[in-house]
């Protein structure tokens, strides 16, 4: 008899430093340990035959019930970064979170929560997720404060909220300053109209925007003019590098050019040098970077003087970087049309030239005096080499062979070989064949030969990969690919088996685990639900904190013992067993922290038990699931139905994007879990999508009268509204919660403990068994009554 064997491939540090190099693991079938191991070395080979060069620990342990395995017969590098290896029990244990607070990516954040935490901290630059999930109570139970309406305000100016976080840090300043702290957001938004008023005062800006570039030549037709009446010969108005150009230093003009605000190209400010080493050159800011490439595909880019470069980044159009084509074109058009050369005061090659026989320091008022050019030299800190890994591409009669360099070096050779820097996207769609040329074929199936891209063998590849020392793509992206899973950059995002706007998704929704934690808390605060709370509930941290420091904030950490600890547990108990659990739990993680950093001597919360928590088991019926939807406006209508029939979170219903919508269903990635699923269509389903379109007109499926995505607070009292009217008309007791109906999903979904986790997401079958609360007909005997039984008892 077969049974079931977890086998993980874990790389050394070497291969992981030097080949990129990443943990894999699978679950094979096999009679005994010793044919599952043989049998997974020679898949693990046969997948990844790049593997032999470098060094893997190999372990096989059998399944056994309760411990987390991956998929049978599929790659997996999620799971070994979500498991680790536990020597003492020989299998394969959870990876603890971190107690301490971690930073999160500010760009990353959704918008809302940008503003909130601006607001709230006054700074964009070093926030962690304690800040985030702090910030975010200006957007439920704190939004009627004077930070929550500023907050308010700005998500309803668009001029304002489509900023820099820079400038609407001054923004936020300034209403702070001038309103009253009673003030509400109209009042507010007043205020932000007059400093963006007089911002743009203070810029002096008149009618059309016009370029440094276009500035510098006005000021020497001007001169032009003024020194004709005197004979005197004019200059070009133009700023002279005192290094020589180089890549780096093109970098770093680039970066500069970035800064939202004015800048003047011919003297950097120290705040934008450093503003622009750390958060453009040292972060690899994505429109840089793109920006940094196509300037590498132009001839004779390092010639340009610095007017050019500054005019190129700042007139840009918005976003016009996620165009790689777009962008190319740009840039190419702007240098024909306005690109001066540096040399061009002394090289009379171009019309715009102007012969000077004088010295350049009378040219205009930038320049620097000989006498001071001495002590005056411009100081470039080096930049940040850009980092791969880089792709190209090689056309010559053959057709046209497609490579990828991890480093810039690589790169450079390819270039000098005679190839063009191409986009990620391009690389892998030309690699998968699926690329259009524009990309604009959206309806070509899979299997069919695109024109224009010619598919050469796998041996000519490595041919050109090997003599540009180029290695092969990442391994966990191909795992993903392998899996099934969207990769930005290798799934093609017009093929209509894959959702529109997906990777830009998957930028949002990797922040919107400490939103769902506040949506599951407030939602499960009645009377009714606290006490049967689910044990996975995570509650907001902070609000554990409010909790723990009423009590021991004035006590010193090493007088706090264990037996204060359990009669803090029994008298909060009273109130809720789980919200009891869960202030131990983090209490405790504080402990260990300070323990480990020599603060306290010990851990009070050790030994102290926990109360046992019991699920959750309210079932929602169809009837009572009917007469809720029945009076529910239309938001709640279409979230209740996309929550029940997805098994989705409020917070996942609430942030759905339209550009989730797609072919083949429903992109929803899970702010808790993080996994990303498609959820294929129904007609029910269909119909609810459809009933969404008479909402007013949003990137947000469910959106408000304002076009904006519903904060919790507001939708949640649509919902009680909802619930409570339909218990009134109907008599049923309507006492369930709306994460209640993702229980429902689940439960009303036919299939085995596995199916109902494939569906709903969770990590393990026992976390879907919290949810699967419909009591189960089971079968009866079925036993014929035997005849001629003595009738004693009868009458």
């Amino acid at each position: 008899m077969s049974k079931v064997f977890i086998c993980a491939a874990i790389p050394d540090e070497q291969a992981i430093k030097e080949e990129g190099a990443v943990a894999v693991a699978t679950a094979i079938e096999a009679g005994d340990e010793c044919r599952a191991r043989a049998k997974f070395h020679w898949q693990f080979l046969e997948h990844y035959p790049a593997a032999q060069d470098c060094a893997y620990k190999f372990i096989v342990c059998e399944d056994k019930p309760g411990i987390p395995r991956p998929a049978l017969d599929s790659w997996d590098a999620e799971y070994m970064q979500e498991n680790r290896w536990d020597e003492e029990s020989a299998s394969f244990v959870p990876v603890e979170t971190e107690s301490y607070p971690m930073n999160v990516t500010f760009d990353k954040l959704a918008p809302e929560v940008q503003n909130a935490v601006m607001v709230k901290f006054d700074t964009c630059e070093n926030i962690t997720v304690d800040m985030v999930i702090s910030a975010q109570e200006l957007l439920q139970e704190d939004m009627a404060t004077f930070d929550g309406h500023i907050v308010e305000a700005l998500m309803k100016m668009p001029e304002v909220n489509t900023m820099y976080p820079e400038l609407k840090l001054h923004a936020i300043g300034w209403v702070k300053h001038k309103c009253i702290p009673g003030a509400k957001w109209p009042e507010i938004q007043a205020e932000m109209r007059i400093w963006k008023k007089r911002r743009e005062g203070e810029r002096k800006e008149t009618g059309k925007y016009t370029s440094v570039v276009d500035l510098a030549r006005a000021r020497a037709n001007q001169q032009y003019t003024e020194n004709s009446t005197g004979k005197i010969s004019p200059v070009i108005a133009a700023i002279h590098r005192e290094y020589k150009q180089t890549w780096k230093t093109l970098d770093d003009e680039l970066a500069y050019a970035l800064w939202p605000g004015d800048v003047d190209a011919g003297n950097i400010d120290g705040s934008i040098h450093r503003w622009a080493k750390n958060e453009v050159i040292d972060n690899g800011r994505e429109d840089w970077k793109r920006i940094s490439a196509s300037m590498r595909k132009q001839p004779d880019a390092l010639r340009y003087d610095r007017q050019t470069i500054f005019g190129l980044v700042r007139e840009r159009p918005i976003d016009i970087h996620k165009d790689p084509v777009a962008l190319n074109k740009y840039i190419t058009e702007y240098l024909t049309t306005k690109g001066v050369f540096e040399d061009e005061g002394t090289n009379q090659s171009a019309t715009d030239t102007l012969s000077s026989p004088v010295p350049e320091t009378d040219a205009v008022e930038t320049a620097i005096p000989d006498n001071e050019k001495t002590e005056c030299k411009v100081e470039v800190e080096p930049s940040v080499e850009r980092e791969g890994p880089f792709y190209f591409l090689f056309t010559d009669k053959d057709g046209e062979k497609y490579g990828r360099a991890n480093k810039l070096s690589g790169l450079d050779k390819a270039l000098s070989a005679g190839a063009t820097e191409i986009t990620k996207e391009e690389y892998f769609a030309r690699k998968n064949g699926t690329y259009s040329g524009s990309q604009q074929n959206t309806g070509a199936s899979d299997t069919t030969a695109q024109p224009g891209s010619v598919k050469v063998t796998a041996d000519e590849v490595n041919k050109i990969m090997q003599a540009a020392n180029i290695s092969q793509p990442d391994a966990d992206e191909l795992l993903a690919v392998s899996r099934g899973e969207f990769v930005e950059g290798i799934s093609d995002p017009n093929d209509p088996k894959w959702v529109k706007g997906i990777q830009t998704r998957d930028s949002v929704n990797q922040n919107q685990q400490e939103t769902e934690q506040n949506d599951q808390k407030a939602e499960q605060n009645s009377p009714n639900t606290q006490q049967n709370e689910p044990e996975t509930k995570q509650p907001e941290p902070l609000q554990h904190q409010k909790k723990l420091l009423a009590v021991f904030g004035k006590v010193p950490a090493d007088s706090i013992k264990p037996e204060h600890i359990r009669r803090y547990m029994d008298k909060r108990g009273e109130q809720s067993k789980t919200q009891a659990n869960h202030e131990k739990s983090s209490m405790s993680r504080v402990y260990s922290w300070g323990y480990e950093r020599g603060y306290v001597k010990g851990n009070p919360c050790a030994g102290v038990s926990k109360f046992k928590a019991k699920n959750r088991e309210r079932y929602v019926t169809d009837k009572e699931y009917q007469a809720v939807l029945s009076v529910a406006p239309l938001p709640v209508f279409i979230a209740m139905e996309i929550a029940y029939l997805c098994a989705a979170r409020v917070s996942d219903v609430l942030s759905l994007k339209w550009e989730q919508i797609g072919n083949d269903g429903i992109f929803i990635q899970q702010g808790k879990t993080g996994k990303k699923q498609i959820k294929a269509w129904s007609p029910r389903l269909q119909a609810a999508i459809e009933k969404a379109k008479q909402l007013p007109t949003s990137a947000y499926v469910i959106s408000n009268q304002y076009g904006n995505r519903y904060m919790y607070k507001g939708f949640n009292e649509m919902w009680v509204e909802a619930r409570n009217r339909a218990g009134k008309i109907s008599g049923i007791l309507t006492d369930f919660t709306f994460h209640d109906l993702k229980a429902k999903g689940i439960s009303d979904y036919e299939g085995s403990s596995r199916d109902k986790q494939l569906f709903s997401g969770h990590k393990t079958e026992g976390q879907v068994l919290i949810y699967d609360r419909k009591v189960k007909v089971s079968p009866t005997l079925d036993v014929p009554l035997p005849e001629n039984i003595p009738r004693k008892y009868s009458k």
